[in-house]
């Protein structure tokens, strides 16, 4: 049986996983906040090394701090794929760059959107899914300024899990038949993920049986034989393989290579009236950004950055950060558009999205490229 401590731990945390893909979103509602991290006054906390141990990549010339300081409302779901946000504050470079950013943690994207379209927060995670989409299609104005999640080769930190009593029967996509998956939400990214497996496999969606389980009921069916597939994000991923409750199939990264997953936006009141500020946020973020993959794949600072994420994340245990693949965070902020567009043509057909977004306006490349010239050029 499945005890009640393993049913709260995944609850715990595939919460936070399945929440960066929340529902679709909306253009109703106030999106009303809920105070985060207090970052302005929080910027170096205890898990902070001293200059000296800070990364060489992270370190641009000297800029004065913008006087007087800017406030920045930043809105986001809790998730490991904030890590970068989450290095910045913790480490002071938003501090360092004249920002007094708050946060402010989310249920999910929907309830901020509209907060954010307004410019009532600046700052926000925008999840790539028809609902979405369809709100760009209606022209409510973002920039899309910055990658906050991929799927480069080798990173399958979002994967296709498999219920471990079945699991020696997978061997190709058309193995999918017949099987219950789970999915975030009607339109989500993993709704296009589980379209393209089952085009290769041969398959429709009338060959699947899909439904969609609470994340905290998750485990319970995985144990109980209800669920056989879900494709889900880490931690979630390596808790259920820990408690032999599913099996990694497939990483993201081997079915759509480089998905843009997740980004960062904009509200165009902030990128158009407080440029600097909108640039120097920017310059933090991708410090943070920087300072995670040092610590992440070349081992610099890495009990360091471990304990920042503890504090500022669902993961507590510091050695699970040893046994999970860490999200992809570009070091360079580049967002990958033909991803996009790619996830939108196949909503198109679907019926899910009912019109092409001018994608060109939206996406606004120069806020990363200025700040990765005052980083002193790409990331290595």
């Amino acid at each position: 049986m499945l005890g009640r401590l393993g049913v709260l731990l995944i609850a715990s945390l595939v919460v936070g996983a399945a929440a960066c893909q929340g529902p679709a979103p909306s253009a109703a509602g106030t999106g009303a906040a809920t105070a985060g991290p207090a970052a302005a006054n929080g910027g170096a906390g205890s898990a902070a090394a001293g200059p000296s141990q800070a990364s060489a990549a992270a370190s641009p010339a000297a800029l004065p701090p913008l006087q007087p300081a800017v406030p920045v409302n930043v809105a986001f779901v809790q998730s490991i794929g904030n890590a970068g946000i989450y290095v910045a504050l913790e480490r002071g470079y938003f501090q360092e760059q004249g920002l007094e950013v708050e946060t402010h943690n989310f249920r999910s994207t929907a309830e901020f959107m509209p907060a954010l379209a307004r410019g009532d927060i600046q700052v926000g995670t925008a999840d790539i899914n028809a609902g979405f989409l369809n709100i760009l299609g209606r022209e409510v104005d973002l920039r899309f300024v910055a990658d906050r999640g991929t799927t480069p080769p080798g990173a399958g930190w979002y994967a296709v899990m498999v219920r471990s009593g079945i699991a020696d029967q997978f061997h190709d996509y058309r193995d999918l038949a017949g099987r219950t998956v789970s999915l975030s939400f009607e339109g989500a990214f993993n709704h296009w993920l589980l379209g393209v497996m089952l085009e290769r496999g041969g398959l429709t969606f009338d060959d699947v049986n899909v439904t969609f389980i609470p994340p905290a009921d998750v485990a319970a069916a995985l144990a109980n034989g209800t669920l056989d597939v879900i494709p889900t994000f880490e931690p979630t991923n390596t808790v259920l393989i820990e408690n032999g409750w599913a099996v990694r199939w497939r990483g993201v990264d081997e079915i759509l290579p480089n998905a843009q997953i997740v980004v960062i936006a904009y509200a165009p009141r902030f990128a158009e009236e407080k440029p600097e500020a909108a640039r120097r946020w920017m310059l933090a973020y991708l410090k943070g950004v920087r300072e995670y993959n040092d610590a992440y794949h070349k081992g610099i600072n890495r009990d360091a950055v471990v304990q920042m994420l503890t504090q500022a994340t669902a993961v507590k245990d510091p050695a699970m950060w040893n046994k999970m693949v860490w999200p992809a965070l570009h070091g360079d902020g580049t967002i990958n558009v033909a991803s996009i567009r790619q996830g939108e043509e196949w909503f198109l057909k679907q019926g899910m999205v009912r019109q092409r977004a001018d994608l060109d306006r939206f996406v606004d490349p120069s806020f990363a490229e200025w700040a990765v010239a005052q980083l002193g050029g790409p990331y290595r």
